[in-house]
């Protein structure tokens, strides 16, 4: 058997080979290559743009002065973002731990950077790149920074305060001791209790910091390097965070029994204690106070604390905001910033980063717990702000993306409308001259979300731009809380949206235009006239004056159709026109054929056809049953019903079968049926091509393949007579595995793509086509001929996943993993029919035929046609009648070759047909099934065993067409058309998810868009002769944007008395930034005026020297005279105005008192 395997094959391929030589001897301008003019030069990878985080988000930091965000997190890519205005960059982290803090240096091109392995890098916004990495020597458990200084207060788990000179990259000699340990009896020492949990320095004075440890905060003086005060709660509750007072004279402490507690600096008890969000009913457990910041409103001269966490009610997620009165220093009144998850940290968004970013900030930035990030505005209502596009592929959560190129009428309808919206504060970076920000391309790019709901971008910029007018929750439309996308379409000429479940269901969406207020009643006056002109139309019409229709047989499967009504939207939005309901399936594929043909197939193997416009089924039919029915034996079927109680049945054959006698009885059909062969599809399209019965004029096809290696197409507006499924390509004894993908080119190199200018698709125009071509007639075939048997199949390859375009990789549709289908060597059903010769003669123009409706018995309410078989009892004068207004139309010959397959004769536009398997590529000439060129993966220079296509693409461009194909290994094979030779081995992208790859999205234009994150795509072009510009130069850091000088604190003049100006003679001035560095041990270059003074000093005497000493001194006792002779001063103006007060007293008379 396996000698006979092999001559067979070998006979199979000489056939092939034969028939190959004479067409393309036939015809040389099918060896024509549509390739030739391509620069191979300018065929490389070039990055266009970035979409989504590969991760979510760990933590923030906001940058005012630069106006820049920085964002960061992930268990696997530790990366981080930072986004400006309509652009962002990634810095990449030479570390293997995930960050844990995150600062600006604010006013200077730094991005400080803490991981949770206590690395401390420090990144140059200009480079991109860490400029400096400090390796941690303890537990680093806060920090704090100092704005306007090179100064990062470090809070370590031992206790110690230690500062970071961020100039010079290295540890300051100064550092603040263990506090607890120093200033607590010993008799409180705990491991746990010197943590220092918290640091945050004054917001006016630089001398003075907040030192927070679980059970105690010290305010320390940097100048006198002491402590000043001890704030310690009598009660066991830890301290989680803190924050000063605007006016910094206060200060609010959160602990982790959900409460916060307020200071008054001058005091060493509180002023005030209470519960965050205390419950109306007792509650022992309580959430403990996560983080806490203190702001004040300018514009209502308000004071406001913002807390995370202390609800007493579990499932209460926001940010409470607590309204704090000046006079009474107690809470007012209390709001909730709301949240839909529980909140891992906030970051204020400050106007001026000075006094602690405090004084009227923007927003607040708040971190989830799931990594997802939300910005609201501190106005009233707190409204969301609109994030960049990127940070809303985790809000909800992306889970596929796709990108569609749609025509330019389409894409102005899906374009935005002039909504306002309030977008996050970002304007800083500076883009370069060779920065892309808008390609010249109509670009749609199409997310879902595990919520069933979908979402649109424009992608035609490369940053991406919302469209959350299109947004829609495609569950709540279906009102199904539990379906589950898992395929969609936009059709790239009407924008007709569809979408597919897996409960077998279908919605079609229609992008409504919005309504004008004025043309409101035009409108409804021409929507009733066209009511009453289609309703006059149906009684005019009369039962002789149509054209007899012959029905369809009966469908394989039923289909339900259910249109809906709707209002006029305000702005452009999708809205839900039809549902389409299967059962017990699910969807897997769908395709549109303009904007009223849908065409969609399910797991299972059924495929339907279907005019939403008229809610009619076009055609179904199950292809598991097709293929059933063209491999089953002539003597296998019983005469009567099958069934369990009597499963002997006298056999009888597809010729004598009653015509009571149906498919289901013959092939014992049911949902248990072990008959059916295991088959699905792997392939659905529509293009413009010919077919057996119609080779002088393109018509719409429907292709679709198979598991089996089968492919057909079905000629949409055939007549009824022709409509069956044609194979594209003959049968062949070697089994090349599933198409996956499937091209029609012209000669031209030209897709043949749906033309939507043709009249819409009507099922009931079939008179037309019926009289425009004469089938042929079926020749005599020998059924043991080699090209009659059906080929044993043997093993194949994983099936990889259809169009990103028209299906989902999702958990409930397992892949298939090697099935083996086998099916006897019997004669297919396809051998039987006639392929026909082309005549050059151009054929007569018939005039058009008028529209046919179905029976009205056939009609549902449902929308679903439950057709008949045909009639045996169609007379052929209704035949006659049905053609006898059409011109005759030139005969098809039907000359044929040695072993039956016909002889091609030269067409003015011969059409090819690429077939994509996952291991082999082969181009077929339209309509007369023969393989004109073939080349497999494993031929190519450098092949790797186990690397196979999943996916393919025809690139065409104006100067030429080429075929290019995605490899497993991440690699693009380029070959020329038709001729199928190989042109350029592209390396994959640098960064790419190898187990995501099938997920990859090829262009026509030479673009391809792939995943290199959890939540991330990039987006290559490959093609330069594209005339797409793409480039990316961005620069963080503008210098433009400097930050201002220290604001100076000034305090209103007292009233002049003797005591106060006592205090103000011996009180300190707040400390400056010269000081401080002095305070932490660097002590600056002496000027060139210093080295000049010395210099002199050098060449003086000792007389002269010690003169200037006692010059100097004499300076400072003046000055210090100057200050006893105010007091004096003020000591008379005291005595003055007792003696005036105790004169008065003396002169009053005893009533006055």
């Amino acid at each position: 058997m396996a000698i006979f395997n092999k001559l067979t094959g070998l006979a199979q391929r000489a056939k092939d080979g034969a028939m190959t030589k004479v067409v393309l001897a036939k015809d040389k301008r099918l060896e024509q290559s549509f390739s030739e003019a391509l620069d191979l030069d300018k065929i490389r990878l070039g990055k266009m743009s970035t979409y989504g985080l590969p991760e979510v988000i760990s933590t923030v930091a906001y940058d005012s002065v630069a106006s820049l965000l920085a964002v960061a997190g992930g268990s696997t890519q530790y990366s981080i973002r930072v986004f400006g205005k309509g652009m962002s960059a990634r810095l990449q982290l030479h570390t293997l731990a995930p960050v844990k803090y995150m600062q600006f240096k604010i006013g200077s091109p730094m991005l400080i950077v803490i991981d949770r392995d206590n690395r401390i890098s420090l990144m140059d916004l200009k480079t991109k790149q860490p400029s400096h990495v400090l390796e941690g020597d303890g537990i680093i458990t806060c920090f704090e920074y100092c704005v306007g200084t090179d100064w990062l207060y470090l809070g370590y788990a031992d206790g110690y305060v230690k500062v970071l000179d961020l100039k010079t990259a290295s540890l300051s000699p100064y550092r603040i001791p263990d506090l607890w340990h120093q200033q607590m009896p010993p008799a409180t020492h705990d491991r746990f209790c010197s943590i220092v949990t918290a640091i945050q320095i004054h917001p006016t004075d630089l001398d003075l910091l907040l030192v927070g440890y679980p059970s105690a905060v010290f305010l320390w003086s940097i100048r006198e390097n002491s402590v000043k005060r001890t704030f310690k709660l009598p009660s066991q509750a830890r301290l989680t965070c803190l924050s000063w007072c605007p006016e910094g004279d206060r200060w609010m402490g959160g602990y982790d029994d959900g409460c916060i507690n307020m200071w008054d600096m001058r005091s060493d008890t509180p002023i005030f204690s209470r519960k965050v969000f205390q419950a109306p009913a007792p509650s022992s457990a309580c959430e403990p106070v996560y983080s806490l910041a203190w702001y004040i409103d300018d514009t209502l001269q308000k004071s406001f604390v913002i807390v995370a966490g202390g609800s007493e009610i579990p499932g209460l997620f926001g940010l409470h905001v607590l309204e704090i009165d000046t006079n009474t220093k107690e809470c007012r009144k209390q709001t909730i910033v709301p949240s839909p998850v529980d909140i891992s940290s906030f970051v204020l968004m400050p106007r001026d980063p000075y006094f602690l970013g405090a004084r009227h900030p923007l927003g607040v930035l708040v971190l989830g717990c799931d990594g997802t990030l939300r910005a609201h505005s501190l106005a009233h209502g707190y409204p969301l702000l609109t994030l960049p596009p990127a940070l809303q592929f985790l809000d909800p959560p992306v889970s596929h993306a796709c990108p569609v190129l749609v025509k330019p009428a389409a894409f102005e309808l899906l374009r935005p409308p002039h909504i306002p919206t309030q977008y996050l504060p970002l304007a800083g970076g500076v883009v370069g001259s060779e920065h892309t920000y808008r390609i010249s391309s109509n670009d749609i790019l199409i997310t879902l979300h595990p919520d069933s709901s979908i979402s649109f971008y424009d992608a035609s910029y490369t940053a991406l731009r919302p469209l959350p007018h299109l947004t829609r929750n495609c569950r709540h439309d279906l009102q199904d809380p539990l379906a589950n996308i898992h395929a969609f379409n936009l059709d790239p000429d009407s924008a007709t949206l569809s979408v597919g479940f897996d409960t077998g269901a279908v919605l079609i969406y229609h992008l409504v235009e919005a309504a004008v207020p004025e043309d409101n009643i035009v409108t409804q006056c021409d929507s009733t006239l066209k009511e009453i002109s289609d309703l006059l139309q149906d009684m005019d019409m009369l039962p002789d004056e149509q054209i007899p229709f012959e029905p369809l047989e009966t469908p394989d499967f039923p289909v339900d159709i259910t249109t809906f009504e709707f209002n006029q939207p305000n702005v452009n939005k999708y809205l839900p026109v039809t549902l389409i309901k299967l059962q017990d399936t699910s969807i897997k594929y769908l395709v549109s054929a303009g904007k009223d043909i849908i065409a969609l197939a399910t797991t299972d193997g059924k495929v339907a056809l279907i005019d939403t416009k008229t809610s009619r089924v076009m055609f179904s039919s199950d292809m598991r049953i097709h293929v059933f029915k063209e491999n089953i034996p002539k003597e296998s079927v019983s005469k009567e019903p099958l069934s369990k109680e009597n499963p002997q049945k006298e056999n009888i054959t597809k010729e004598n079968a009653p015509k009571d006698t149906t498919w289901d009885d013959i092939l014992n059909v049911g949902k248990e049926s072990p008959n059916l062969p295991n088959i699905t599809v792997t392939y659905l399209g529509f293009f413009t091509s010919y077919s057996q019965f119609n080779m002088i004029e393109p018509t719409l096809q429907l292709y679709v393949a198979l598991s089996n290696g089968s492919t057909y197409h079905y000629a949409v507006n055939a007549g009824p007579s022709d409509r069956t499924w044609i194979p594209a390509i003959a049968p062949s004894i070697y089994h090349y595995g599933p198409v996956i993908d499937l091209f029609v080119l012209n000669l031209r190199g030209h897709l043949q793509t749906v033309d939507t200018t043709t009249k819409p698709i009507d099922l009931t125009q079939t008179a037309k086509s019926t009289a425009s071509v004469t089938p042929p007639l079926p020749p005599t075939v020998d059924s043991s001929s080699p090209d009659s048997n059906v080929p044993a199949v043997g093993t194949m390859r994983p099936d990889p996943a259809a169009s990103i375009h028209t299906t989902l990789s999702t958990s409930s549709i397992p892949a298939s993993t090697g099935s083996v289908v086998e099916t006897p060597p019997i004669t297919p059903q396809s051998a039987l029919v006639t392929e026909p010769e082309f005549i050059s003669e151009s054929p007569t123009k018939s005039s058009p035929a008028s529209p046919v409706l179905p029976p009205k018995s056939s009609r549902s309410r449902s929308g679903s046609l439950n057709l008949l078989r045909k009639s045996s009892r169609k007379s052929n004068k209704q035949t006659a009648q049905s053609n006898e207004n059409v011109p005759p139309v030139p005969k098809l010959p039907t000359g044929r070759s040695n072993d039956g397959r016909p002889d091609y004769k030269v067409q003015p536009d011969p059409h090819f047909i690429v077939l994509v398997n996952s291991n082999t590529v082969r181009v077929a000439l339209s309509g007369y099934q023969v393989r004109l060129f073939k080349t497999a993966i494993d031929e190519l220079e450098g092949w790797k065993t186990g690397d196979w296509i999943i996916r393919g693409q025809v690139i065409e461009l104006k100067v030429g067409t080429c075929l290019s194909l995605l490899l497993q290994s991440g690699k693009i094979v380029l070959y020329s058309l038709p001729t199928l030779r190989p042109l350029v081995y592209l390396e994959p992208p640098p960064r790419l998810l190898v187990d995501r790859l099938h997920e990859a999205t090829l262009t026509a234009d030479g673009r391809i868009t792939l995943w290199t994150g959890r939540f991330e795509l990039e987006q290559y072009t490959y093609m330069l002769q594209n005339e797409i510009s793409f480039g990316e130069s961005v620069m963080l850091y503008d210098p433009g944007r400097m930050l201002g000088p220290r604001p100076v604190t000034v305090t209103p003049a007292p009233k002049k008395t003797w005591l106060g100006t006592v205090t103000n003679a011996f009180q300190k001035e707040p400390l400056s930034i010269e000081e401080l560095d002095d305070q932490m041990g660097r002590h600056p270059p002496p000027s060139v005026e210093e080295n000049t003074h010395k210099h002199d000093v050098k060449g003086k005497g000792v007389f002269e020297e010690l003169g200037d000493q006692m010059n100097e001194r004499g300076d400072r006792l003046n000055q210090l005279d100057k200050k006893f002779q105010d007091m004096s001063d003020a000591s008379g103006d005291f005595l003055k105005a007792i003696q005036e007060y105790n004169e008065r007293q003396a002169k009053k008379k005893w009533w006055e008192f």
